[in-house]
């Protein structure tokens, strides 16, 4: 855990540790997945911008305090 600290202090203040971790890993269940990318070929949209858009939505939220 204390390196994920450091790693979110470094990403912060922008002053580099030496140290690098994966920031986001999951695993998603196939159907979901499957759905996903249905949605992204009929929106025309890459997977990665509409998975940004849903992040920034809810840090959005998080740092409101209203995230649910």
């Amino acid at each position: 855990m204390e390196d994920y600290k450091e790693w979110d202090l470094s990403h912060l203040t922008g002053i580099p540790t030496g140290k690098s971790k994966k920031l986001f890993q999951s695993s998603i269940d196939r159907r979901i997945h499957d759905e996903f990318k249905i949605i992204c070929v009929y929106m025309d949209k890459p997977q990665k911008e509409l998975i940004e858009v849903c992040m920034s939505k809810k840090i959005k939220e998080f740092k409101k305090g209203v995230l649910v």
